[in-house]
């Protein structure tokens, strides 16, 4: 989970996490589990049942664009590439199998039609 977490903006005070070691959240929401960083300060580390969905406030998203080369002998220019990472404190979890949590992104953002898309 830490992999697709980046500390960027508490989750709680929308103030700067810096150089602090951010507190690790995990609201359970009933049918899933919504993993934040935060100052230990504002929420300390911790499992939360909560009978409401915390809303995304103070989320941080940033983005990358760049161009792919092609294949030098088949003329083509190069491709163009542009990502966008539209949560870097949080991530929403699910059921693994029953076996444990996994994280799921991909799922809701492709909700929203925030999907993958490749030009042929």
């Amino acid at each position: 989970m830490a992999f697709n977490l980046h500390k960027r903006d508490c989750q709680t005070c929308g103030a700067p996490l810096s150089e602090q070691t951010p507190a690790l959240v995990v609201d359970d929401c009933g049918p899933f589990l919504s993993a934040t960083l935060n100052h230990q300060d504002c929420r300390p580390s911790g499992w939360y049942e909560l009978h409401s969905l915390m809303a995304g406030a103070h989320l941080s998203w940033t983005s990358r664009f760049f161009t792919l080369p092609m294949d030098e002998g088949n003329g083509r220019p190069p491709r163009p590439v542009f990502i966008v990472c539209p949560h870097l404190e949080a991530v929403h979890l699910d059921l693994d199998g029953g076996d444990g949590w996994s994280v799921n992104t991909e799922r809701n953002w492709r909700a929203v039609a925030l999907a993958r898309w490749a030009a042929s």
